[in-house]
């Protein structure tokens, strides 16, 4: 008989900080129990971990939330021989600053393309949508030229960065209404590459 994981992962569906979490998990061969949090109930992650927002993973008598501080955890504690976060200096450092441009410019994007509101939180008319859509493609553009002639966004291996980024692009191809053109070749060779990384889903 396998013992119970003692990863236990408190989460949305939608939220791309929790898919970068998840991916996070796929990458290290990590199983987890998995307990979906509804957005309008957060009373079970705010008794685990002292307030509402996620992911949340706990691990015994240790809490960890916000997805960048699991990244560092998990590359701690959990590195099974996979360095998602890079050691040297400048790799880790572009690393870091991918996952905060994840957040920082994918984050928006996502959610206006979610809810199709504007920065205001109005509805987008159909000008708005396009205006929307060319500023995805504006940054699915930039990273198409990044990964040209590389296989991941720093360095010859997978790391934090690919799976920021990537988690933010898959919510939004899967969940909302906009697209990423086909064009952009680079980027979905990468995109794929990335998904071959993650091992099947292994969670209670």
């Amino acid at each position: 008989m396998t013992d119970e994981p003692e990863i236990q992962l408190y989460h949305f569906q939608r939220c791309p900080y929790c898919e970068k979490t998840r991916r996070a998990l796929r990458t290290l061969h990590l199983d987890y129990d998995s307990h979906i949090i509804d957005p309008q109930d957060r009373s079970k992650v705010q008794e685990v971990s002292g307030q509402e927002q996620v992911p949340v993973i706990t691990e015994g008598d240790t809490v960890v939330n916000d997805s960048s501080e699991i990244f560092e955890y998990l590359d701690s504690y959990h590195g099974n021989g996979v360095q998602i976060i890079p050691e040297r200096d400048h790799e880790r450092g572009m690393a870091k600053i991918f996952d905060q441009y994840a957040d920082a410019v994918l984050g928006p994007l996502y959610y206006g393309a979610l809810k199709e509101i504007d920065e205001h939180g109005d509805a987008l008319d159909e000008e708005g949508k396009q205006a929307l859509q060319h500023s995805i493609d504006e940054e699915a553009g930039v990273l198409n030229q990044l990964l040209s002639g590389q296989l991941y966004l720093v360095g010859a291996s997978i790391s934090m960065a690919d799976l920021a980024v990537s988690a933010f692009l898959n919510r939004l191809i899967e969940m909302t209404n906009f697209t990423i053109d086909k064009r952009y070749e680079h980027l979905w060779d990468w995109c794929n590459r990335v998904k071959a990384q993650l091992s099947p889903q292994n969670h209670g």
